[in-house]
């Protein structure tokens, strides 16, 4: 059962005691009392926003969860990540995009100094976001969205197997005869999806450009083997959630146009009047970046804040080194 202020429990002292070895409590505050006070709620918060958890100051099994988290497994994770933090440009001159998968979050890296941070929805467990490097080339306004092998078999041909109106009610998709781009569009219905699978699936699905497509209105092309990008999205509620595992792998943005405004200064073919005519003519608009940016998307669990507060993020993918059952001694 969850505590609160103003509940009472034997557990209160070790919680304490546990709160001021993990820094989040005052020596000071240190007390036998068994009553929730605002001073225990208030060190809660912090740990629980230090640990990417809902900051309401209510001790809950997640929080549990975290705070009997053995500390040789916590050193193994800060351990490992700190290598992984040594692989990013420590050049002065550097800039480049950071996506770290296990915070969802983005930031934009200026000679060390975060100047654009948001928020981002990345892979779930079962398709999760790939770690690498490469460069962001493309900007795409108005895109369309061919829709990947992988989701036609996890997603598509089922959903049509199971109900006839599926594309028209996700993105309004479309069936072409095959995977040319010239081909002609043809009536899902003609199809034969009760005994269709991934082997025989010979035509393409997509989705045009407009407000329900699931890349939104733009999105930024890196090379890479895994065939992710960043984008919009339609969906923006997802954003308020804490923990963002929700995508197919790509990588979906909070505020994907002040990424784009970021570019004008390198770009003669980026500028507001301009992207406002891409986005009012609703085709399908590349735009080739002149300089392209570096982009980093990586895994890290533990890290750090430059005001000296350590962060640990679930390991959503189970891909940590530090990753154990082992627990510590158990509040409750």
């Amino acid at each position: 059962m969850p505590l609160k202020i103003g509940d009472h429990s034997r557990a209160l002292p070790e919680i304490r005691d546990r709160l001021i070895t993990l820094g989040d409590l005052s020596q000071s505050e240190k007390s036998s009392s068994l009553l929730f006070d605002s001073a225990l709620s208030r060190a809660v918060a912090q740990f629980q926003w230090r640990h990417g958890l809902e900051s309401n100051g209510v001790v809950n099994q997640k929080t549990l969860n975290e705070f009997n988290v053995n500390p040789a497994v916590r050193y193994r994770e800060l351990a490992h990540s700190m290598n992984e933090w040594a692989k990013l440009p420590e050049d002065e001159s550097a800039h480049y995009i950071h996506v770290n998968v296990p915070s969802f979050q983005l930031r934009l890296v200026e000679q060390g100094n975060a100047v654009m941070e948001m928020r981002v929805i990345t892979g779930r467990f079962s398709r999760p976001t790939p770690t690498l490097y490469s460069k962001v080339t493309t900007i795409v306004f108005n895109p369309s969205w061919t829709v990947p092998e992988t989701i036609l078999a996890k997603d598509v041909i089922p959903g049509m197997q199971n109900n006839p109106n599926y594309l028209k009610e996700h993105y309004d998709m479309r069936v072409y005869a095959n995977w040319d781009k010239n081909a002609p569009e043809i009536d899902p219905l003609t199809i034969d999806w009760k005994n269709a699978n991934a082997k025989n699936f010979v035509y393409r699905v997509s989705a045009p450009p407009g407000e329900k497509n699931p890349l939104g209105h733009v999105k930024f092309i890196f090379e890479n083997e895994h065939d992710v990008y960043m984008h919009d999205t339609p969906d923006k509620a997802l954003f308020s959630k804490i923990e963002r595992a929700y995508s197919s792998g790509c990588i979906r943005l909070e505020k994907p146009f002040e990424l784009v405004e970021y570019f004008y200064s390198d770009n003669t073919d980026l500028n507001t009047e301009l992207v406002n005519q891409y986005l009012g003519l609703g085709d399908t608009k590349f735009v080739q970046l002149k300089n392209p940016m570096p982009i980093h998307i990586t895994y890290i669990t533990a890290w750090v804040d430059k005001n000296g507060y350590v962060h640990f993020r679930e390991d959503i993918y189970q891909q940590s080194p530090g990753n154990s059952t082992e627990p510590a001694a158990d509040i409750a």
